[in-house]
């Protein structure tokens, strides 16, 4: 063998076509926990806010009336909640019926090619 031919590379590229086939059924599974409930904040005000506030208001508090001059009390209660729900999600992969058919060897590049 001659020393020119010591540093000579060949590539060969070589393709087949493999064709892929599979039933796929996807059950999708999903649960809830136990929620849990924070409250954040809260606030106590008179009902109609178009009269004057007094300067101090109170709710019913002992079965005493909030206004001692009336016979019954309204007022608006707002609360800020946070609520944490536990949800588990899951995926249940069932594969049948798998098919798998080579074609016959060639050598070359792939045509078509997509990338």
């Amino acid at each position: 063998m001659s020393d020119e031919n010591l540093n000579c590379t060949k590539t060969i590229i070589a393709n087949q076509l493999v064709k892929t086939q599979a039933v796929v059924t996807i059950e999708p599974i999903a649960q809830c926990g136990d929620p849990k409930v924070y409250c954040i904040g809260s606030n106590v005000k008179p009902r109609d806010d178009r009269k004057p506030k007094p300067k101090s208001f109170y709710p019913i508090i002992g079965g005493r009336s909030c206004d001692e001059q009336r016979s019954k009390c309204s007022f608006t209660l707002t609360q800020l909640l946070c609520i944490e729900i536990p949800i588990e999600i899951d995926v249940d992969i069932d594969l049948e019926q798998e098919i798998v058919c080579c074609g016959t060897p060639r050598i070359g590049p792939c045509t078509p090619r997509v990338e």
